[in-house]
């Protein structure tokens, strides 16, 4: 399969697997569909999906109190995915979005028809993981999970 096929259908892939999670209460820490919180969230699809680096989702905001220093998150999202331009955002992207204008919130991109900006998230104010809309200029960057993730490729059920 060329490799755009490849990174195109992975990112399908994540985003159908998030859509699973949506109603999944928010549990701070938590990374399983019984609840997760942001963070848990994208390590939670990653560890479904039997990639290898939800481990490294996981460690890269471990041990966080309210807020993770945006220094460390960043190095952590960048030792796994590879970061893309936001205006290039697709299906399954990890976005880095602001919150209180401070970036430290992870959300699944999730487009659907007519609603390009249409995300997966865990938040503690929704209560649960919803979808929601996440306007580009909430949006710090977008990361793509990198090439031999463990379920490149892979058939949508």
């Amino acid at each position: 399969m060329p490799e755009r096929a490849v990174i195109m259908a992975r990112g399908t892939l994540v985003a159908a697997q998030a859509e699973q999670w949506i109603g999944a209460p928010f549990v701070w820490q938590g990374r399983i569909r019984a609840g997760c919180d942001c963070k848990g969230l994208v390590a939670g699809i990653a560890a479904e999906l039997g990639f290898a680096e939800a481990a490294s989702v996981e460690a890269l905001c471990g041990d966080y109190g309210g807020r993770v220093p945006l220094g460390r998150l960043r190095q952590g999202l960048a030792r796994i995915f590879d970061p893309v331009a936001v205006a290039e955002r697709k299906a399954g992207d990890v976005l880095l979005c602001r919150v209180s204008g401070l970036p430290q919130h992870l959300a699944v991109c999730a487009p659907q028809p007519g609603r390009p900006d249409r995300v997966i998230e865990a938040l503690l104010l929704a209560d649960k993981v919803r979808p929601f809309v996440r306007r580009r200029e909430a949006i710090d960057s977008a990361w793509r999970w990198r090439d031999g993730t463990g379920a490149a490729g892979r058939e949508l059920p």
